[in-house]
């Protein structure tokens, strides 16, 4: 929130989650979390909320569509195709070669 307010950008919404400031009871931290809804759920709930119906969702798909458009077909030949993947990423030969 202060690098956008520094770089001047303006009409952006924060949503804050954290733990209020209060007496917290001990316990373990996905009992506080839940409690709090700072795990998974909670998060989520406090996202679609916070979004609503004013922002449509784009898909994975749809971002990852857009920004590859413009790029040429020899780009994509280049990448490692599906079964090197392992070996690509972590340097672990497939079991199957």
């Amino acid at each position: 929130m202060e690098r956008c307010q520094q770089l001047g950008i303006a009409g952006v919404e924060f949503h804050r989650i954290g733990i209020p400031d209060e007496y917290v009871h001990h316990g373990s931290q996905d009992v506080l979390r839940a409690q709090y809804d700072l795990d998974a759920k909670g998060i989520a709930k406090r996202v679609k909320a916070f979004v609503g119906e004013k922002r449509p969702f784009r898909s994975l798909g749809e971002i990852a569509e857009e920004i590859t458009r413009d790029l040429p077909d020899s780009y994509f030949e280049k990448l490692p195709k599906s079964d090197q993947v392992d070996e690509v990423v972590y340097g672990v030969r497939s079991a199957t070669k």
